[in-house]
């Protein structure tokens, strides 16, 4: 605070919090600053605080000891909060510090305008929200731009059975929006403290559809048919295999896997020798994968080479099959020739 001696000003200067005046000196009240620790309460206040001992107004004059005396009240208030205390319908405005235990509670709204911040900190700060919010018995946050068209961030908590997020539209219409994560890059992991890929599940996955790949021509270069693909496929080798406990395994001791389930698959080591272009190798322990939709290309163009075989095959076995006919009609003619040339010598002898 700025006081000045005679009749003179009372100004806010933000975070001093001792006042030093000599008594009875008289000071005109030009504004009139409720607390040094930036609390700054609305007349409501009174119902938490004690009254000022004075009612001090603009354009009037007191004393050293009326202005203390208020200011006093004020800062005692302040130092409740601190303390643990409790205020009920006040206004922070500028940095307010709550530390240890105290709270701002209520069944109203806290409103934080322009470019306010909420920060916490500390060892285990929490923010928490009490049931009853947002139109729902559940406890949910909504954090968004403060726009009702806009996008909005819910988090819905019910205790019976599971936790949401999801992005709706802020005036809770039941519109649905675009909920990105990472949207300028990074991996998200589900299940595990270290993804190795953009997305890693540490689990099973499920959907009611096809996962789709991007394979616009459009997209593409160096465009060849796979050649040999079924010398490629006569190479890979099929196998059933169950997997190792974590106890059992030199990797990948925390990835959860079905290892009371029998399984079938391939092994990535002999993929990688055979089709290379359809195994990744993870970043942290070198763990390799296999992306088994590169296998169905090969697939199909085996197919079409078998088919071609079996074409080839059907076409000889024709051919062979007309030169069998024509070879028994040729066989039946000498036949029946001989047979009449038979009958004729034996003719010709009588």
């Amino acid at each position: 605070m700025q006081i000045e001696e005679g009749v003179g000003t009372f100004v806010e200067s933000r975070g001093i919090s001792n006042l030093s005046m000599t008594p009875a000196v008289p000071f005109r009240i030009l504004t009139v600053v409720l607390c040094a620790m930036i609390l700054s309460p609305s007349a409501s206040i009174a119902q938490s605080c004690d009254p000022y001992a004075y009612s001090l107004t603009n354009g009037t004059t007191a004393d050293a000891v009326q202005v203390m005396s208020n200011f006093n009240t004020v800062r005692n208030c302040a130092n409740a909060l601190a303390s643990g205390g409790t205020l009920t319908n006040a206004i922070l405005s500028g940095t307010t510090t709550i530390p240890g235990s105290g709270s701002i509670s209520g069944s109203g709204n806290i409103s934080l305008g322009g470019t306010a911040a909420l920060t916490f900190g500390g060892t285990n700060a929490q923010f928490k929200v009490a049931d009853g919010s947002f139109g729902a018995t559940d406890s949910r946050w909504l954090l968004s731009n403060g726009t009702a068209t806009h996008a909005a961030l819910r988090l819905v908590a019910n205790s019976s059975s599971f936790f949401s997020i999801d992005a709706v539209q802020a005036n809770n219409s039941g519109i649905q929006k675009v909920l990105l994560l990472n949207p300028n890059g990074g991996s998200v992991g589900i299940g595990t403290l270290s993804p190795s890929y953009t997305l890693h599940v540490n689990g099973s996955v499920a959907g009611t559809s096809a996962y789709n790949n991007l394979s616009d021509a459009r997209l593409k270069k160096n465009v060849a048919t796979i050649e040999d693909a079924l010398g490629i496929i006569e190479r890979l080798r099929g196998v059933r295999f169950d997997w190792r406990t974590p106890k059992e395994r030199a990797v990948g001791k925390l990835f959860n896997l079905p290892i009371n389930e029998p399984q079938v698959g391939f092994l990535a080591q002999e993929v990688n020798a055979v089709l290379p272009e359809a195994v990744t190798v993870s970043s942290d322990e070198n763990i390799m994968s296999i992306e088994e939709t590169k296998v169905v290309p090969v697939l199909v163009e085996a197919i079409k080479e078998l088919k071609k075989a079996n074409n080839t095959q059907a076409g000889e076995t024709r051919r062979l099959r007309d030169e069998i006919s024509e070879l028994k009609a040729q066989f039946e003619l000498m036949r029946e020739s001989a047979s009449a040339t038979r009958v004729t010598g034996v003719l010709a002898a009588e």
